[in-house]
């Protein structure tokens, strides 16, 4: 007996996939934009996967795959309203075929977590019994407490937590915030956005190779504090 995922990730991304074939005019696709913020979560939850000695670089590594859904966008955007002159409806399909296809992968390839396995007291079958003893450092089942969210913030401490927010806030708020300016400034010359869009999404892999490396070797609070200075800069000019 195989052991499958089924995840609320796999839920939203039927719904947007179904959302995208209704969908008729660009307001329409304020909602499928956030089911997509529903599923950020998820990209942070897979660290846990790794070994803490490279779970740096691991998380960075995952914004290669960001960056390239970035970079595919204004080439299916060019192909679909240039050259086949499609639709908006069009257009938010075929950006929903990634998640059908990541759903019907991890259907199949990825693994339950095995602590909450332990939880469940979901140990009897094959496969998980053969996924937990490859982790040698799994608690016993006995020795996992079940905690309320109210517990964990404040076994984390306050600190922390704000900490995270303001650094999440200051994070999304500036990348999209750019977004938004990067959009403004190539529709007010004249010339082809979409390429333009491209090279400006490109440069995502440079910075996220940089990253990737400094982030193993001076370590993830420099490399952070450096990133958002030089943003910063780059912003005001």
């Amino acid at each position: 007996m195989r052991l499958r995922a089924n995840t609320t990730s796999d839920r939203l991304a039927q719904f947007d996939l179904l959302f995208a074939t209704l969908t008729h005019t660009p307001k329409h696709t304020h909602t499928p934009q956030l089911v997509g913020g529903f599923t950020i979560p998820f990209d942070i939850l897979s660290e846990s996967h790794s070994s803490s000695l490279h779970r740096a670089s691991l998380v960075v590594q995952i914004n290669y795959f960001w960056a390239l859904g970035a970079i595919l966008v204004p080439l299916l955007e060019y192909l679909n309203f240039v050259l086949l002159n499609k639709t908006w409806r069009t257009f938010v399909i075929i950006c929903s075929l990634p998640s059908l296809f990541a759903l019907i992968i991890g259907y199949f390839v990825v693994r339950e977590s095995e602590i909450w396995l332990k939880t469940q007291h979901k140990t009897t079958d094959e496969s998980t019994i053969s996924s937990l003893s490859s982790h040698s450092t799994i608690l016993n089942s006995s020795s996992l407490i079940s905690e309320k969210a109210n517990e964990i913030i404040t076994s984390l401490g306050w600190y922390q937590t704000i900490s995270l927010w303001i650094i999440w806030f200051s994070k999304s708020f500036s990348y999209y915030g750019m977004v938004i300016v990067t959009s403004r400034i190539f529709s007010s010359d004249d010339g082809w956005d979409y390429r333009r869009s491209f090279f400006s999404c490109g440069s995502e892999v440079v910075g996220t190779w940089m990253t990737g490396v400094l982030a193993d070797r001076v370590g993830r609070i420099p490399t952070m504090m450096w990133s958002f200075l030089l943003a910063g800069v780059f912003l005001l000019r």
